[in-house]
């Protein structure tokens, strides 16, 4: 079914449906078979969506705090800060609306989750390595190996591969998955998992430029 196609017409002019020998049932089961399958097609483009900008965004972001930037004379570096400021006003406004809908237990765990993030970025204000090593244990509960409350262990064969989907942090693999933070985040939406393993890059990015004078070399 052409998805541009009013499915209310497929209904009264496709002969199929009409006049098939499966029941009147059946047969509308079927086609809000197809509209589901649609309907999903559309979540993931959205969700995909939300990635990107959220992409772009913190693309943004590090080409402000470049080295290349500071190195601009005044008039440069405000030129520039404009150019960005307006590319940020814009990205921003481009309105992405996907409603998750969540049971009392989902709702309750994904409160828990940002209540263990927000506490982690206060803790980020005083003791910054500490915040670090917190945020690369909840990195690691986020990632497909940290769903069994083990610690992440990396053999020879499979270094390669995950350094190539591992997160910017390059001692990511070194940590334990944080269990509370771990089975919380097992009790959440698949939509509400993957908008935590992003906001939990991104504040790891942010650690790792921001507070690098204050943080050791190796932990």
């Amino acid at each position: 079914m052409d998805v541009k196609s009013n499915f209310a017409d497929a209904i009264i002019q496709d002969p199929a449906f009409l006049e098939g020998s499966a029941s009147p049932k059946s047969r509308v089961i079927n086609l809000l078979d197809e509209v589901d399958k649609h309907i999903d097609a559309l979540r993931r483009d959205l969700l995909s969506l939300e990635e990107r900008k959220d992409a772009l965004l913190t693309t943004l972001d590090t080409i402000r705090q470049s080295d290349l930037v500071a190195q601009l004379s005044s008039e440069d570096n405000a030129e520039v800060e404009d150019y960005a400021d307006r590319l940020m006003r814009t990205c921003s406004s481009i309105d992405i609306n996907i409603t998750t809908y969540r049971d009392q237990r989902q709702e309750e765990a994904l409160f828990e989750v940002n209540r263990l993030i927000d506490s982690l970025v206060m803790v980020l204000r005083s003791d910054p390595q500490t915040a670090r090593s917190r945020c690369l244990s909840y990195v690691s509960a986020c990632s497909s190996r940290g769903t069994s409350c083990k610690p992440v262990e990396l053999g020879c064969e499979e270094e390669e591969e995950e350094e190539v989907e591992a997160s910017s942090s390059s001692q990511q693999q070194q940590f334990y998955p944080d269990a509370v933070f771990e089975e919380v985040m097992f009790l959440c939406t698949p939509d509400d998992r993957k908008r935590v393993q992003r906001r939990l890059s991104g504040l790891l990015a942010y650690i790792e430029r921001e507070m690098a004078p204050l943080l050791p070399t190796t932990l």
